[in-house]
């Protein structure tokens, strides 16, 4: 068990360009190191358990505006059976089944990108 002087928790303050954000990386600092491999292992198994609540304190803003916009269109559904809103000049409107681009635009900065940072 390590003290809470024994690792960093990234990224800093909270504060990832200018968002609150969750914490997601652990650093250890000073002679601590996180085991890189175990010839003894099974294949597979976690050479480090972290144990924890892990969040934001509360919803971000942006994510409950893309809820409340998400949830809007899901509801005006009722309103266009079999995805047809109402027929215009050039023939019937559809309703996308796509999520809604301007929801996408505002949960984008809260999405996890696996990969190399």
């Amino acid at each position: 068990t390590w003290a809470a002087t024994d690792y960093q928790l990234e990224p800093l303050n909270g504060n990832l360009d200018g968002i609150a954000w969750a914490y997601d990386r652990v650093r250890a600092i000073s002679d601590y190191v996180f085991p890189t491999g175990n010839q003894f292992a099974d294949e597979g198994e976690a050479l480090v358990r972290i144990t924890g609540v892990f969040g934001w304190p509360s919803v971000p803003k942006a994510i409950e505006t893309a809820c409340l916009i998400q949830s809007t269109r899901i509801f005006k559904r009722y309103d266009s059976p079999l995805g047809v809103a109402g027929f215009g000049d050039f023939g019937a409107v559809r309703v996308s089944r796509f999520l809604d681009p301007d929801v996408e635009q505002l949960a984008m900065p809260y999405r996890k990108m696996r990969g190399i940072r």
